[in-house]
């Protein structure tokens, strides 16, 4: 690998620098956005797929001291690019230098396979960073997406909402509803812009991972038997999370949406976490104001970024 961290020491990752990674993501996100978001299990999680032996790099400064870590993911359609810097340290100007680093290494990995439309690279970018924004800016990148944290800070007792009549609520049931639940949300939710749908496989192992899934905060609507609505939600220490929320099409336009988030914001409210989030995307232009409507305000932005290469032969 060429000399670009002049002055600085760099090395590969392994398992034993997670907490290191993560001390570093949560400093950066602190500055960023007032409080911590990644936990160390979801570092955990994202390294089980990734060779950390040549698709990762740690960056320090005075010997010891972690000021850069970077990775490359790739995906069906190209890679993600992503890296972390140390908010106390923009004077090194590392976040270029991290971009050329994974953008070369995603060249690498995609080097031979056949695409006569070229692949993705992306990346996701908080507007709150202006080093990142420009990094990737400077490097050919262009705006492909906007996502929207919409947040719910309830200071009092939510109402309780009005369900449809003969429809009930009721929490999910870990291996009876597992793949009624997947193939509902994939035929409720809407796909357009998005891509295919992941495999069972893939939904099952990532929404169920052992360290954040709790059956009694996946709540499912029902009439007569049938799933019509699902809000499958997450305990995060600082906050409520809604991961997916889906309404069938029938149904919607009956409030049932806006009710979901009612009762979510009350059972987490009687959790003592007042705060729920979610994140909303620009291919769903009406969204934003669906959930400004149901009580919640923009908290923070990001842009994914995108440019189109041609693989090297």
């Amino acid at each position: 690998m060429p000399n670009i961290f002049p002055n600085l020491t760099h090395r590969r990752p392994t398992m034993q620098d997670a907490p290191a990674v993560h001390a570093l993501i949560t400093a950066r996100e602190i500055a960023d956005h007032g409080e911590p978001d990644e936990t160390l299990d979801d570092v955990l999680a994202e390294w089980k797929d990734l060779n950390l032996a040549e698709d990762a790099w740690l960056v320090y400064a005075s010997g010891d001291e972690l000021v850069g870590y970077a990775a490359v993911f790739e995906e069906k359609e190209g890679c993600i690019l992503l890296w972390y810097t140390h908010p106390y340290h923009q004077d090194l100007d590392l976040e270029p230098r991290l971009v050329a680093l994974c953008e070369g290494r995603a060249l690498e990995k995609l080097a031979g396979k056949s695409n006569q439309q070229g692949s993705r690279l992306w990346m996701f970018v908080s507007d709150a960073n202006p080093q990142d924004r420009a990094a990737v800016e400077s490097a050919g990148y262009q705006p492909y997406k906007y996502y929207f944290r919409m947040q719910a800070n309830s200071q009092d007792e939510p109402s309780q909402p009005s369900w449809p009549p003969d429809t009930s609520i009721r929490t999910m049931k870990t291996g009876l509803d597992d793949r009624a639940v997947y193939d509902f949300i994939y035929t409720a939710f809407d796909w357009a812009g998005r891509g295919a749908p992941p495999s069972f496989e893939w939904w099952q192992g990532y929404m169920m991972r052992a360290d954040h899934f709790v059956p009694e905060l996946w709540f499912l609507l029902e009439y007569q038997d049938e799933i019509v609505a699902a809000a499958l939600c997450y305990a995060y220490p600082e906050n409520g999370w809604v991961r997916q929320l889906a309404v069938l099409p029938d149904w919607r336009r009956k409030g049932i949406g806006s009710a979901m988030l009612q009762h979510v914001f009350g059972v987490f409210y009687h959790r003592g976490q007042p705060k729920v989030s979610l994140v909303v995307d620009s291919t769903n232009p009406k969204a934003q104001n669906f959930y400004k409507n149901a009580g919640m305000y923009l908290e923070r932005q990001h842009v994914e970024y995108s440019k189109v290469v041609k693989s090297p032969e």
